[in-house]
């Protein structure tokens, strides 16, 4: 199977990030790269196999684990399947922040109180990230309120009337097209770390 360095990996925006660890460890102390898409593995490969082909939408997907132990078992496992063929990020995250390359969503305090009406989401991630996205689409002719509805749409998610326990997943589609169309990865951290102070943890 087929590795790449935080670097190359850094270096390829149209690559589908994908973590494959649980929910609540990607929202742990080490946090997750930017842009990265969370599908916690599962043993029950054949929807997995369908999952991971949904997500990538046709482009070349790589595991991502905390050290890359992982990510490189389950490539294997989906490679012996001969449908997917996904790379693994060396290293996992830690190698990822080790080389100094921007990471979010670390360990955070929770607030006592909710802080996020789930119909204030749509208009909060609009005035986080939309104002970004018209910088980097202009050349693309993107729509940036459009490509915002899209998100929620692939996220599974009303924009009218969100799930506030699935609103993460809104968060990760939009860094992710965020960061296929070249917005820097430091700033979408940045963007990512704003959003998440309003959310709860997402279920496990």
């Amino acid at each position: 199977m087929n590795e790449l360095s935080p670097r190359e990996a850094f270096d390829s925006p149209q690559l589908v990030l994908v973590d494959v660890r649980p929910t609540l460890e990607r929202y742990g102390e080490l946090g997750f790269i930017p842009g990265s898409l969370s599908l916690p593995w599962s043993d029950d490969l054949d929807p997995y196999t369908d999952d991971l082909a949904a997500i990538a939408r046709g482009q070349q997907a790589a595991l991502v684990c905390a050290t890359g132990t992982r990510a490189r078992h389950y490539a294997r496992q989906l490679a012996e399947l001969g449908e997917l063929q996904p790379l693994v990020l060396q290293g996992g995250v830690l190698g990822w922040d080790g080389v100094g390359l921007p990471v979010c969503g670390r360990g955070r305090d929770l607030p006592d109180e909710p802080v996020l009406v789930p119909e204030q989401f749509p208009r909060q991630l609009a005035a986080c990230f939309v104002g970004e996205l018209a910088e980097v689409a202009l050349e693309r002719d993107v729509d940036p309120l459009r490509l915002l509805r899209d998100c929620f749409e692939r996220a599974g998610q009303s924009y009218e009337a969100p799930i506030p326990a699935e609103l993460h997943r809104v968060l990760d589609q939009l860094a992710a097209s965020s960061r296929r169309l070249g917005t820097p990865l430091p700033r979408i951290a940045a963007n990512l770390d704003r959003m998440l102070a309003v959310l709860p943890l997402p279920a496990a």
